[in-house]
């Protein structure tokens, strides 16, 4: 079975794992890249007011992203994701994987997750997973 994530609303979650069910999200900006993975889908809460979506985490990623993107991230724009995920008490358990930095573009960022600050999830140490979202294109 495949899932088309194209559209989603918050940051997701892609724990790799044999479950029949494969993830394909939108990606790498204006190249349009369709990226997959096999395994379990976590969504990142992103609870806020209509009013106040400037100040969620999914603003705050994909704003990083602006439309006609090449979707490129270096160690820069690395950086300043990481200081976001760090930043919301959703993502603290998030932590880029430095050593796939290179396999890494908009909306498909490969991450280390440990258990979570907010009880999203509980049970994941040091686990690799991608850290994907709605693409800019």
């Amino acid at each position: 079975m495949r899932v088309k994530l194209w559209g989603i609303c918050s940051l997701m979650l892609i724990i790799p794992e044999k479950t029949g069910v494969t993830y394909e999200n939108q990606t790498w900006g204006t190249t349009c890249f369709q990226d997959s993975l096999e395994g379990i889908l976590i969504p990142i809460s992103n609870d806020y007011l209509p009013k106040n979506y400037e100040d969620s985490l999914d603003y705050q990623i994909t704003s990083l992203f602006p439309d006609g993107s090449s979707g490129y991230i270096d160690e820069n724009l690395a950086k300043t994701i990481q200081n976001i995920l760090t930043k919301y008490h959703e993502s603290k358990g998030i932590k880029i994987n430095w050593d796939k930095l290179k396999n890494s573009h908009e909306a498909w960022l490969h991450v280390i997750v440990n258990d979570s600050e907010s009880d999203l999830y509980s049970g994941l140490k040091n686990i690799e997973a991608v850290l994907t979202w709605n693409n800019s294109d």
